[in-house]
């Protein structure tokens, strides 16, 4: 419930929901930006709350974490969607114990960590040529018997 209130200047003030909404609006804006920054070669593996999905979707190599988060060129972590404890754990194991990984930029929202040297992603059978319609998971089905005809 946010309660509104009008003070004799006119001026209008909300509960601190409204803040809290507001914070979270400031930060996906500024990971957004950061990944929209990105060249779009790179290949990203985004920890972010699930609203900025839709504005960073339109990337050729984007995966969700925790998919292919030690072999993708970036992980993009965002504090208000992983919390703090969390973003420091990843940067802990890819920085500091694997040394996979630098941090490639950092601020009080979001940290993006860059992978020393490139590594082959998989390439799923379902996303090469029509294998989206016809993919290994529609072929690996086995028939039951009565829907084609054959026992």
């Amino acid at each position: 419930v946010v309660l509104e209130a009008r003070s004799p200047d006119r001026r209008l003030f909300r509960t601190a929901g409204d803040a809290e909404r507001l914070e979270l609006q400031r930060s996906n804006k500024s990971v957004i930006e950061a990944i929209r920054r990105l060249p779009e070669e790179t290949t990203v593996v985004h920890w972010t709350h699930p609203s900025v999905e839709g504005f960073i979707a339109s990337r050729r190599s984007l995966w969700r974490h925790p998919e292919f988060r030690d072999a993708a060129d970036c992980l993009v972590v965002q504090k208000a969607a992983a919390g703090a404890s969390a973003m420091a754990d990843a940067i802990r194991e890819l920085v500091e114990v694997t040394g996979s990984h630098l941090v490639d930029d950092s601020t009080p929202d979001f940290v993006i960590l860059r992978r020393k040297e490139e590594v082959p992603l998989p390439e799923p059978a379902e996303s090469v040529g029509f294998g989206y319609l016809f993919g290994t998971r529609a072929r690996s089905r086995p028939r039951r018997p009565g829907l084609t005809g054959t026992p």
